[in-house]
């Protein structure tokens, strides 16, 4: 058997053997998380995980086993509610407060069967239409969180870069997020944009783009930043 497991049946074969521990199982799937790139979990529990995994380990020690999910680490889909975590249903719209500090009777079986819950990944809206990044990310851009517009933009320019106007806006939504930390990368990402929409004809592109340099307005001091201004001002008032 390889050292990581690819299947709950391996895994739970692995804890009964004694050939790995519930812990190695948790860490090994947190360094997957920390190295993924296509934002699968929207809220991670760590340390609440790496605690069950030692229980589990312990339990098993003294001969308790509780099933074939055991010290087994399982993700749920965020429109599942577990009670460590918000359940956001991957909307900007939906309460927080639904089913705070309840878990499903679904997850409670899980718990109740000894698997570990390590974190909640990425669905549809409510669980409906197709994954879509981008969309999340206007949303919280109209609400003025750019903390979290940065974030499912990143997401969504990583997930694909073929649709040259949708990339434009995640582009202006991730340079308006930097604008105050970092206003030189602000006015580079914002560079890359208008380079894809030099030929485009969008009036909401334009207008994400002002955006960008009306929130770089207070560091037109900088030389870079103060040529990206420059080039909005010159490419929407061309066009509009």
């Amino acid at each position: 058997m390889s050292d990581e497991p690819y299947s709950i049946i391996e895994a739970a074969l692995a804890l009964r053997a004694g050939e790995m521990s519930s812990v190695a199982l948790v860490e090994s799937a947190i360094a997957r998380a920390d190295r993924d790139e296509l934002g699968v979990y929207l809220s991670r529990f760590d340390e609440q995980a790496r605690q069950q995994a030692r229980r589990a380990d312990e339990e098993r020690a003294r001969g308790v086993h509780r099933g074939v999910l055991h010290g087994i680490p399982v993700a749920v889909k965020d429109t599942i509610a577990v009670a460590d975590g918000d359940t956001t249903a991957q909307s900007v719209v939906h309460d927080r407060a639904w089913a705070a500090g309840r878990d499903a009777p679904v997850v409670a079986r899980l718990r109740q069967a000894g698997a570990i819950i390590i974190g909640k990944t990425t669905t549809m809206e409510f669980g409906c239409g197709v994954p879509n990044s981008a969309k999340t990310a206007h949303c919280f851009r109209d609400l003025g969180d750019y903390a979290r517009a940065a974030q499912f933009a990143e997401q969504s320019l990583k997930m694909s870069d073929g649709y040259l106007r949708g990339r434009a806006f995640n582009l202006c939504i991730l340079a308006s997020a930097l604008a105050d930390d970092d206003p030189r990368e602000a006015a580079r990402i914002g560079i890359e944009a208008l380079g894809i929409v030099s030929g485009l004809e969008s009036h909401r592109t334009h207008a994400y783009l002002r955006e960008v340099r009306h929130r770089l307005m207070p560091y037109a001091a900088l030389s870079d930043v103060e040529y990206f201004r420059r080039q909005v001002l010159a490419i929407t008032r061309r066009v509009d």
